[in-house]
Parts: structure tokens; C-alpha cells; sequence
């Protein structure tokens, strides 16, 4: 009877092991995206433009492709740059009265590189917050794009950045005869997004239709208040609804690095190549519904997208050829493959109850060590919350008698260290115990480094290490020293930026 109850409990355990194993696989295959941006049709092929970001290689054995739901054989699958059809770039520069001058040779900059590197067919259009473009003010000329770029200047009045980034989209995804892929390039600081009524969710709702990657270049050293933070993270959600997104935080000198992160993207970016017979097999329609799908490593990748095909030739389809095209399509239609499905628990249970004593006390160690690395990350993951709780974030209900202060922590990847109303005085270091605001990922920092001071109106930097030395923008203090909102402190190993503002 015991023995009996055992192997019930072992097969409960392993049926529910069996669920476990699936959810990373299926948690893992939303991290890939597989995104169809665009069609060209070249001599007698039709190309298709897809985003990619699998580990693996996309390519014709492990890509499939349907046609209104028809499998049509793939001749070829490469990047971009085996036949490039080009890119059209939208750069859209927020020159409002709410940005420094300090941001224009930066944004400036970006373009100005990716200008530089455009191929032979890409072009772009310029233009700042606000103002009317079309089509026609597109351009592959790299003299005339640089003097655009150089002739930004900071304007007077606050202009609608939702507004111009929905034109933006607009015209990428409903002009044709621009380039096969494209995509929307938006440097901001993000606080003007209310003024012509177009609201954020309206703006997301496009983003997500248009299917057009957008990268959104935050300017997050420009950050006084904690509604400038919010509004960064705002505009590079925008990024991030984007199947094939970027988003950037840029600090000062990270220009050149947002220039190769945009870049990089086409090395993302494939060409599925089908011929012109093929689709007319299954089509004679203007206009149908492409699916492409890819099978990696962490699961099924798919895309679907409505293409137009006026501009093949419009033989009707006939019957042998429908037949060849069958024949020839190496890999199964999307529609045919089934989707696994999981067996009725009872059966399970049944079929597992029936093994020998063996496997259970095998498959009961195997789970005895897989308890063990969950109890194991259970704990790292508590004591990763007890650090992270220690650091008090602003929420407008805290109290003190100081300003709102937000520090942020420079580098590749930025992060606000935090978002509080600082007291009298607030002490940095390493030490969890002695530092109100302990920086522990900080490796070479003093236990205490310095404090912050509120006193008369201002914000001040006393030097607390003797010998760790801190620095305010690049000079070690010396004294107490006033800090100014935007000013970097250099602790330890790291740079952090310090913004404040009285209430």
C-alpha cells in the first residue's frame, strides 16, 4: 500500500516536473522577435524584408513560408546585404525650448554617422518636432542631409512629440514607394506629448499596427525632475512596442555609441527571397496575407503581414504549377505543423504509475536536485530584493526637509540609483549599514565616500574616504563643494549624475 501511495506521489511530481519543463521553453520564445517590415519585387522574385534577432541563423531549412495560408517554397534566405533594396530613414530631433544646447551637437552627431555609413539605395528625411514632411522631402544625398543636420537650431516653443512621431509612422507605413525597409528614429527628452490631443495610448496603438522598428534615443542627462525621468522611460516604451525596437539612454559622449546601436540593427535584418511563379501558384491577387515563420532553438517564431503584390507579373495560377510548387516546398506549411499538446493527466498518471521502482528512486533524485535549485534561487532571488529595498525610491509621499534629488549611474547601461526627498544629509558608500544610500555594485567604493548636504537653499558634496578620493566633474574635492543640478560625481569606479530640484 505504501509503495503504491509513492508511486502515485512520483507521478503526480513527475507530471507536474513535465508542465515545468515547458513554461521556460514557451517564457523564452517571446524574448526572439520575428518581424515582417517590408516587400520589393526585383526582376522575377519578390524579396521580403524580415527582423530577426534569434540566436540562430535564419535560413531556408529552418524558415517556412505561407501565402494566404498556402506553403510556397523559399529560394533563398540571406541578409540584407546580399541584395540590398535600402532603408528609409525618418530622424526626428526634438529642438524644443525645454532642451540644453548642450543635447544639439549630440543628436547632431548621431545622424550625421548614420548618414556616413547610408548604402547606395537607403535615404532619409530630417526633421524637428512639429514641423510638416512628406514623401518628397526624402533624401539620399549626403551633402544636402548634412546641411539639414547642421541647420537645427533650438527653437522657442514647445513642440508635440506624440503628434510628429504618429505623422512619422503614418507615412512610413502607407507610402509604397519608399525603400523596402524602414524604420523611425526619434531623439527626445520626452516632456511634450499633450499638446495636439494625440494621447499616449493612441500613439502605442499605432506603433503596434504599423509593425515599423522604432528607436528612441532618450535624453536622459537632461533630467532635472523626476517627471523628465518618467518621461525618458515613457517615449522608450514606445521602442520597445516595436517589433524590432531600440532603445537607447544617452549621456554625454554616448553619441558615437547610439550611432552603432542604430547601425547594428541591419545586421538583424534578412532578405526571404521567393520566385514570382511560386506566388502566382498559389495567387493572382494584388494583395495577400505573407506569413513567415522560423523554427530556434527557444521555440516557433512567427510573423504575418498583408504585402502587396501588384507589382509581379500577373499570371494566373495554374494547376501543374501549383503542383510543382508543393513538391518543392522542403519544409512543412505553418498551418500543417501541429502544436503539442499535453496529455489528459489521468492517462499520464496511469502510464507512469506502471514503471519499475528503479526509475522512480532515479527520477525522485533528479527532483530532489531541482527542489534544491529552486529553494537555492529562491533565496539569491530574496536576498536580490532585500538590497534592492534598501534603496528609497520618491513617490511623492515621502518626507524631509531637503529637496527631490535623483542620482543616476552612467555607462553603457544607465540606472537610477534613486528617487527620493533627500533629509539634511545623505550619506554614499559601500557599507549597507553605514551608508543611507549604499552602492554596493560599485567595486573599488569607499564604506563611506562622501554625503550630501542640504543647507542654504543648496545641495553640497563633503569628501568622507581618506583615501578613495571622490571627484565632482572631473576635479577631486577639496573641500565642501556646492553641487549643481547635472553635475557627475566619480565614486569609486563609477560616474553618477545628480539631479535635484526644491520644492
Amino acid at each position: 500500500m505504501r509503495v503504491r501511495v509513492t508511486k502515485k506521489l512520483f507521478s503526480l511530481l513527475i507530471a507536474l516536473t513535465l508542465v515545468l519543463a515547458l513554461l521556460p521553453t514557451a517564457i523564452a520564445a517571446d524574448d526572439e522577435q520575428l518581424n515582417i517590415e517590408g516587400s520589393v519585387v526585383s526582376g522575377n522574385v519578390l524579396q521580403i524584408v524580415f527582423y530577426c534577432d534569434a540566436a540562430q541563423t535564419p535560413s531556408k531549412e529552418n524558415m517556412a513560408l505561407e501565402i494566404d495560408g498556402q506553403a510556397v517554397a523559399l529560394k533563398s534566405v540571406n541578409p540584407i546585404s546580399y541584395a540590398d533594396p535600402g532603408t528609409s530613414y525618418i530622424f526626428l530631433f526634438d529642438t524644443n525650448t525645454a532642451v540644453t544646447e548642450r543635447a544639439l551637437p549630440d543628436m547632431k552627431s548621431i545622424a550625421r554617422t548614420v548618414v556616413k555609413q547610408m548604402g547606395a539605395q537607403d535615404n532619409m528625411l530630417i526633421a524637428a518636432l512639429g514641423a510638416e514632411f512628406g514623401k518628397d522631402n526624402f533624401s539620399d544625398d549626403a551633402e544636402a542631409l548634412d546641411a539639414q543636420i547642421e541647420a537645427l537650431q533650438k527653437g522657442n516653443e514647445p513642440q508635440d512629440l506624440y503628434s510628429s512621431m504618429y505623422d512619422a509612422l503614418k507615412l512610413l507605413s502607407g507610402e509604397n514607394d519608399l525603400r523596402a525597409r524602414k524604420c523611425l528614429v526619434v531623439i527626445a527628452d520626452g516632456l511634450d506629448g499633450q499638446i495636439s490631443g494625440i494621447s499616449e495610448r493612441e500613439l502605442s496603438a499605432l506603433v503596434e499596427e504599423a509593425q515599423i522598428p522604432v528607436y528612441v534615443v532618450a535624453l536622459t542627462y537632461n533630467s532635472k525632475t523626476d517627471a523628465r525621468v518618467e518621461a525618458a522611460k515613457t517615449i522608450t516604451s514606445f521602442a520597445r512596442m516595436s517589433p524590432g525596437g531600440l532603445s537607447i539612454l544617452l549621456a554625454i559622449g554616448g553619441a558615437e555609441d547610439a550611432a552603432s546601436q542604430i547601425l547594428a540593427q541591419r545586421e538583424k535584418t534578412y532578405l526571404a527571397v521567393v520566385e514570382t511563379d511560386a506566388v502566382r501558384a498559389v495567387t493572382s491577387a494584388e494583395q495577400a496575407n505573407v506569413t513567415l515563420g522560423m523554427t530556434s532553438d527557444q521555440g516557433a517564431l512567427s510573423s504575418t503581414r498583408a504585402l502587396s503584390l501588384a507589382a509581379l507579373a500577373g499570371a494566373q495560377a495554374t494547376p501543374e504549377a501549383a503542383e510543382q510548387t508543393q513538391d518543392a516546398t522542403a519544409t512543412p506549411a505553418l498551418a500543417q505543423t501541429p502544436a503539442p499538446t499535453a496529455p489528459a493527466s489521468g492517462n499520464l498518471i496511469s502510464m507512469i504509475s506502471g514503471l519499475p521502482l528503479w526509475v522512480y528512486i532515479t527520477i525522485g533524485a533528479v527532483l530532489a536536485g531541482i527542489i534544491a535549485l529552486i529553494v537555492i534561487l529562491s533565496v539569491l532571488k530574496r536576498r536580490k530584493r532585500q538590497k534592492e529595498s534598501m534603496i528609497v525610491r520618491f513617490d511623492g509621499s515621502s518626507e524631509g526637509s531637503g529637496p527631490d534629488i535623483c542620482i543616476i549611474q552612467l555607462g553603457a547601461q544607465e540606472q537610477i540609483c534613486c528617487e527620493m526627498r533627500m533629509s539634511d544629509r545623505l550619506v554614499i558608500g559601500g557599507d549597507q549599514r553605514r551608508a543611507q544610500l549604499p552602492l554596493t555594485d560599485n567595486p573599488t567604493i569607499a564604506p563611506v565616500q562622501c554625503r550630501l548636504i542640504w543647507k542654504n537653499g543648496s545641495v553640497w558634496v563633503e569628501e568622507m574616504s581618506k583615501h578613495q578620493r571622490t571627484q565632482l566633474n572631473g576635479v577631486p574635492l577639496g573641500r565642501v563643494t556646492p553641487v549643481k543640478t547635472g553635475d557627475v560625481l566619480h565614486l569609486g569606479a563609477l560616474d553618477y549624475r545628480i539631479f535635484w530640484e526644491q520644492r
